[in-house]
């Protein structure tokens, strides 16, 4: 009897044993499928994050390339609003196009290609001191340098005088339209005013209709005016003007003190858009075709 307990106890050792070996392998090897998955999705997500960092770095330079070149463009005096508007503006364009997209064609000029030349050896430089390295991935300090010295060596004197020479012209030519839209909606108007003060007629009813036969001719006449080509940069002003009737958002920002628009405001700010739209058109970085103008003027809401 006593050896049989003792031969059963024996065996129920060893099996509770047996069983504890078999849950402790089990729990190793759940704990290594739970360390390959967790270094498997920690490899995805370092796959993913580089991929967006290399399209963004490379998407960067660009912009901060077209960013110098643009500060060359302004007056010394524009304001920082102003200038940060700028930066923002070249910064949709090239997340827009995609940098690789716009560098493709880049052999057009010397400037591009130069250009082009710099943004891609830096940028290759950038990604591979990612190797071996874990996320958030970040452009040195020194790589900027390097970039920025590369930027002040590039031939721009000529380019940014040329874009500027172009903004003047537009502006300059804003201006004269409109100071002559004005001349002739004042002549207008006081030509249909005498006109109006000159009926005399015995009879009231013929008198009302010839003198509104005389404001209908005054508003087709304006109309005329108002439906005249418009320039580019003149459209910017428009479409940016009705934008602030129209939309809450910047209507607080480009309203005067006495409640009206603030059209010296509204115009800067076109200004600022038309540079840089000159500027991609001047240095071919893409084509400006007059179906992408429609779209850009469009895109002003």
């Amino acid at each position: 009897m006593l050896s049989s307990f003792v031969r059963e106890s024996s065996a129920y050792n060893l099996q509770s044993r047996g069983n504890a070996s078999v849950l402790e392998n089990a729990e190793r090897m759940a704990e290594k499928r739970k360390s390959i998955i967790e270094q498997q999705q920690a490899n995805a997500k370092r796959v993913r994050e580089l991929k967006a960092f290399t399209s963004a770095s490379k998407n960067f330079l660009l912009s901060e390339a077209m960013f110098d070149l643009f500060k060359k463009c302004i007056p010394e005096q524009t304001s920082e609003s102003l200038t940060n508007l700028g930066r923002s503006v070249i910064d949709s364009f090239v997340n827009e196009e995609g940098s690789t997209n716009l560098l493709e064609h880049c052999e057009n000029t010397l400037y591009l290609s130069s250009l082009k030349s710099l943004v891609e050896a830096t940028h290759k430089k950038v990604v591979k001191d990612c190797d071996c390295k874990d996320g958030p991935f970040k452009i040195s300090n020194s790589n900027m340098k390097v970039f920025h010295d590369g930027l002040e060596k590039l031939d721009s004197d000529s380019i940014s005088k040329e874009i500027t020479k172009r903004v003047a012209a537009a502006e300059e030519e804003f201006i004269k339209a409109n100071l002559k839209d004005k001349e002739a909606m004042e002549d207008i108007a006081q030509k249909t005013q005498d006109r109006i003060n000159n009926v005399r007629e015995k009879d009231a009813t013929t008198e009302s209709v010839i003198k509104k036969d005389y404001k209908r001719m005054y508003r087709e006449q304006i109309e005329q005016i108002e439906k005249r080509q418009k320039s580019v940069l003149e459209s910017m002003v428009i479409r940016l003007s009705n934008s602030i009737i129209t939309e809450d958002a910047n209507r607080a920002q480009f309203t005067a003190e006495d409640g009206k628009l603030d059209m010296q405001g509204i115009i800067e700010t076109a200004e600022i858009m038309y540079t840089v739209l000159e500027m991609v058109n001047t240095i071919q970085l893409k084509k400006i075709t007059p179906a992408y103008v429609k779209e850009t003027l469009q895109s002003i809401k």
